[in-house]
């Protein structure tokens, strides 16, 4: 079971690669940017995420991360429903789909828990609950979603080109 994950790992990685690299996410990884860029980065996910999940079946996904990006918009004195939303979205018909893009999105919080200890540092005036999400529980509970979707009888050739499809996607988006 594990074997399966870090090849999806593996499958994906060059992807993922891609998606880091890209200019603005490069420059949060550093926290070498203004609140004011932080907000965009901000909106440029909540554009990205508010749609896609609410494709999602609650019972399917049930640790959403949008309450938390939106408290943090909030804070900011961004009006949530103003937000523009990516249109050319990954395609959710199939549980392979919908189970990558969780992958995905969930596999960003071990992300989130780094950018949170940086901005911490480097922008302190920062909300961060969309980036620490779940705190110290993180890696353990990414660990638990990443075994409980090999479980499934998901087609895995199917899974890995719904992952990459997602990170080809997320990368169009933040390139704008």
């Amino acid at each position: 079971m594990e074997e399966n994950t870090m090849d999806l790992k593996k499958m994906t990685f060059d992807l993922h690669q891609k998606l880091e690299s890209v200019a603005r996410l490069k420059k949060l990884a550093s926290g070498d940017l203004s609140l004011q860029e932080y907000k965009e980065i901000l909106i440029r996910f909540h554009g990205f995420l508010e749609p896609m999940e609410a494709q999602i079946d609650d019972l399917m996904y049930k640790n959403k991360r949008l309450q938390d990006l939106q408290k943090d918009l909030i804070k900011l004195d961004i009006n949530c429903a103003e937000i523009p939303q990516c249109k050319d979205l990954p395609k959710l018909y199939t549980d392979e789909n919908r189970y990558a893009f969780i992958y995905v999105m969930e596999g960003s919080r071990n992300g989130g828990m780094f950018l949170s200890k940086i901005l911490q540092e480097k922008l302190p005036s920062a909300p961060l609950h969309y980036f620490y999400g779940m705190g110290p529980q993180t890696m353990a509970y990414f660990q638990e979603l990443k075994s409980s979707i090999l479980t499934k009888d998901l087609d895995q050739k199917k899974l890995v080109e719904s992952v990459q499809e997602c990170y080809l996607k997320m990368i169009k988006w933040f390139e704008y």
